[in-house]
């Protein structure tokens, strides 16, 4: 039996989980992820330069799949795999022209309990009873942007550029 749908139990990915609703066979949640909760997402990115401030466009999706490594009672490893997908715009860097793309993020992580031998890295590590799930997916979108956004047609965009320093 796989992972029991998450929405049947009214849980949403867009919040902090007790690991006491979490079966043991798992939870998987596929749902919208609003577009005011993904540009809130990108918030620590407002005070970077105009020029790499990424812009939601639209709402995206989310798909996470939480399976316990243990038993539930016992503040188990937990994998979580899936995917988010957000639209987003941002101006290049070379030319400031706008670039519209769907950042396609791929989320396979495990999160151990604070007080076990395995917790190492601060970002794989829960604390409680809860299990951080939108700061997974947060931390997951904000490693996945491109620090130097750019066009993907390089001609078009040298020409812009070469425009713009005469």
């Amino acid at each position: 039996m796989g992972p029991l749908d998450a929405s049947q139990r009214n849980l949403t990915v867009l919040e902090d989980i007790e690991q006491s609703r979490i079966p043991a066979e798992g939870l998987s949640f596929e749902e919208p992820a609003p577009q005011a909760w993904l540009q809130e997402t990108l918030q620590p990115l407002k005070g970077a330069a105009p020029e790499t401030a990424y812009t939601v466009s639209m709402m995206g999706d989310v798909a996470l799949v939480v399976l316990p490594l243990g038993p539930v009672d016992q503040h188990p490893p937990f994998r979580l795999t899936g995917h988010l997908r957000c639209p987003l715009e941002v101006a290049c860097v070379r030319c400031l022209e706008t670039v519209a793309f769907t950042q396609e993020v791929k989320i396979d992580q495990v999160l151990f309990w604070a007080g076990s031998e395995e917790a190492e890295a601060p970002e794989s590590v829960y604390e409680g009873e809860k299990l951080p799930l939108p700061l997974v997916v947060r931390e997951q979108l904000l490693l996945s942007l491109d620090a130097d956004p750019a066009c993907e047609d390089v001609a078009a965009c040298d020409e812009r550029t070469a425009a713009m320093l005469e």
